[in-house]
């Protein structure tokens, strides 16, 4: 069964029933779940009981669902089914150590397709979408190769669009967050494109114009001011003479 997710913050544990019949089940284990405690009671009158999953999710779970089918899953368990049926490099069996760029690719799958994904709503929840060649690990790795570093991370170059080989590159945090800046949207004369699309059109560079806005200048004023051609000197007798 699957169930509503819970942060750290929006656990709110409640004292035990008085009734002979309750029965204090903290720290047992259904499935993939521990019980960490008790939730409440809901609209029926049903013991609550909030569960920690394998993967770190937390679920309020009926008792009776936890008794009767003794086996609960946040989701994660369905996306797990999806990268086995879609594996078969032979690194996704129990007890091999899986490369970084598989931990990656499941990642991607994850907040793509599963809704009980804390950040869902901003990737599948929003439309973002994997390619079908890359719902397999073997495709993906064809495409990406090799991650370069433990700094990287794969990086979409249109944040509006989904996880493809035209689409994707391996990238740093510092290249990440570049590239956030440059999708921000600016209007202007009436249009409203990013900057990097600004950038583009003007042969201004992106950190240019970042900078300008960054101390205080207009729109106007960052977008239409000519760059200044950079000084050079060389190295006469006399001294440095500027050009």
């Amino acid at each position: 069964m699957t169930a509503k997710l819970y942060s750290e913050s929006e656990i709110v544990f409640q004292e035990h029933l008085k009734s002979p019949k309750f029965k204090d089940i903290t720290g047992i284990r259904y499935g993939r779940g521990v019980v960490l405690g008790f939730g409440g009671v809901s609209n029926g009158q049903k013991s609550l009981w909030f569960v920690r999953c394998d993967c770190g999710n937390i679920m309020k779970v009926q008792v009776s669902n936890l008794i009767s089918r003794g086996s609960i899953s946040c989701g994660c368990l369905n996306i797990e089914k999806t990268i086995e049926r879609n594996t078969t490099h032979g690194l996704a069996k129990k007890g091999a150590k899986l490369p970084p760029e598989y931990a990656v690719w499941s990642s991607i799958l994850a907040r793509t397709q599963n809704p009980k994904t804390k950040n869902f709503k901003d990737y599948g929840g929003r439309g973002i979408t994997v390619c079908e060649r890359w719902l397999s690990f073997e495709n993906f790795f064809e495409d990406m190769g090799e991650r370069p570093g433990k700094e990287y991370s794969i990086e979409r170059n249109n944040n509006n669009l989904g996880y493809s080989p035209d689409n994707c590159r391996w990238a740093t945090k510092v290249e990440q967050n570049n590239n956030r800046r440059s999708n921000h949207p600016i209007t202007h004369n009436g249009r409203t494109i990013n900057l990097g699309q600004w950038a583009d059109e003007l042969g201004i560079k992106v950190s240019t114009i970042q900078c300008r806005l960054n101390i205080g200048w207009g729109i106007n004023k960052a977008l239409t001011t000519p760059v200044r051609p950079h000084k050079k000197y060389s190295n006469h007798k006399s001294g440095y003479n500027y050009r």
